[in-house]
């Protein structure tokens, strides 16, 4: 329902010369001034390419059509003012909006995808545009975490399929940017081989080792440069110690703290450690 003074509200951005519309979106209202109230109806940040073109040329001024304290209804109202106003990149409208509104995910439609190539072929700019419709997946096509991955040893012998690369992670205890780098790279991950469902026999003499990941590393303890643990690989140290892998290889390579501890290769462990340009030496 539409009240004067609702939580949830559906704005409309006009180029500031023309009085030409060209975005419509929804926000909710936070704090006390009206300043904080709109800020999403008044902000310039996390908006696409297209509306940093028009804003840098035309400038643009807010406008609030309504307010409800019916999250939903405003959502409802979106869809409507878009497909009332027509969408740019769907060649049917003014709006630069890339969605049609409402509770949907960033994803551009192939109607969208398919306009945009062919005016780039036509203006002989299609490897910029190729490169720029990378970022997108389409509507129908499954996002990549959901591709279904298969687990083996390091021998090459076959452990379980999960659906997802997120199940996978979870069962190794590693990030899905890890599984993804094994996929597309064929490295290890510490004593895992993981390969795509498709592959039905699995060649593990295409499995490389990790560059420097294979080394063994150290924890140490800043306060007496004691080893509190050693471990195989870097790996190793992510899935055991929960702490990220950059962090470690930050801490390995500028002799930093991570997470209250210092880590070193194995092989420099009973070397000097130099920390803020002083040279402290091994107990």
């Amino acid at each position: 329902m539409i009240v004067d003074n609702g939580k949830y509200y559906v704005y409309r951005h006009l180029q500031a010369d023309t009085g030409t519309p060209f975005y419509i979106g929804v926000g909710k209202k936070e704090g006390n001034t009206l300043d904080r109230m709109y800020r999403r109806a008044n902000s310039t940040k996390y908006r696409n390419n297209f509306w940093n073109n028009i804003v840098n040329k035309h400038g643009f001024i807010s406008e609030i059509l309504v307010e409800s304290d019916d999250d939903n209804f405003i959502k409802k109202k979106e869809v409507e003012f878009i497909s009332l106003y027509g969408r740019k990149d769907l060649g049917s409208g003014l709006l630069c909006n890339l969605t049609s509104g409402g509770d949907v995910n960033f994803s551009r439609s192939k109607a969208s995808i398919a306009l945009q190539l062919e005016t780039a072929k036509n203006n002989g700019s299609l490897k910029v545009a190729i490169d720029r419709v990378k970022k997108y997946r389409f509507n129908s096509g499954e996002a990549t975490r959901n591709k279904p991955v298969s687990l083996y040893s390091i021998d090459g012998i076959y452990i379980n399929t999960f659906d997802s690369m997120y199940k996978c992670s979870l069962h190794i205890g590693c990030s899905i940017a890890s599984i993804n780098l094994c996929l597309k790279n064929k490295k290890h991950y510490g004593i895992f081989l993981i390969s795509e469902l498709r592959v039905q026999k699995l060649d593990t003499t295409k499995y490389v080792l990790s560059s420097g990941k294979e080394r063994k590393v150290c924890m140490v303890n800043p306060a007496d440069l004691s080893i509190v643990c050693e471990y195989s690989s870097i790996i190793e140290a992510e899935r055991l110690s929960k702490i990220n892998e950059r962090n470690i290889s930050r801490s390995l390579k500028l002799r930093c703290k991570t997470k209250g501890y210092f880590w070193v290769y194995k092989e420099d462990s009973m070397k000097a450690l130099f920390i803020k340009n002083k040279k402290i030496s091994w107990q």
